[in-house]
């Protein structure tokens, strides 16, 4: 549980919540994550080297409010990019 909550998500009724908790000198990692039966690709970007807090987050090519992915039962992969800006 500490390396999921560290590193990017954890799980609501609603989705997953993205709001990883990294070293600054770490730009970036790929984590896969099946939820619910649909299997997320969350891709972490750093590019300021920041440690927290999320400037973007897109779901599927749509850039999304806040850092909420969205449970959607009709998809079996999402893919996922968090941009990281303090």
């Amino acid at each position: 549980m500490f390396l999921r909550q560290s590193l990017a998500y954890s799980q609501i009724y609603d989705g997953l919540v993205v709001d990883p908790c990294i070293p600054s000198e770490l730009s970036g990692f790929t984590i896969t994550r099946k939820f619910r039966d649909v299997t997320y690709t969350i891709e972490v970007q750093n590019p300021n080297k920041s440690q927290k807090g999320i400037s973007k987050l897109i779901v599927d090519g749509v850039t999304v409010d806040g850092n909420q992915i969205p449970y959607d039962a009709s998809k079996k992969q999402v893919h996922v990019v968090a941009v990281l800006d303090a």
